[in-house]
């Protein structure tokens, strides 16, 4: 179970920070939003790995290793999208200028966390294989 707290931490950690950055240093930073979102998805597919090895090790390492990637990339996916409808739902998109279509900046962002996640799962499933 600890193993599956560290990714949690490291997510809650990541968004505070970046969040804190953005206040700090005023103003709207797009660079800020890469990074949290690539992150994002780094750590939601690292969170999924965690959580399905902490479930049944076996299925884990007896899965093809396309099977796996498909299903870290959903569950990064999933948290992905818990994230945007928090943004909503707190009003961060929109105190932002540089967002323009809610529906385009959402997108955008999702994307990023595909990509986040698809860079963290090479080194995830490598682990696990061993």
């Amino acid at each position: 179970m600890k193993r599956v707290l560290v990714p949690v931490v490291v997510l809650a950690l990541l968004l505070i920070t970046s969040l804190a950055l953005e206040h700090l240093l005023g103003g709207e930073r797009p660079w800020l939003n890469v990074i949290r979102h690539l992150s994002l998805g780094a750590v939601g597919a690292w969170f999924s790995a965690e959580a399905w090895n902490w479930a049944s090790v076996e299925s884990f390492r007896s899965a093809p290793w396309w099977f796996r990637a498909i299903t870290l990339v959903a569950g990064a996916i999933l948290l992905c999208v818990s994230w945007e409808l928090l943004e909503y739902q707190f009003n961060l998109v929109a105190s932002r200028t540089d967002v323009g279509n809610p529906y385009d900046d959402t997108m955008k962002d999702l994307r990023m966390d595909i990509v986040g996640a698809l860079l963290v799962i090479p080194f995830v499933c490598r682990r696990r294989d061993r």
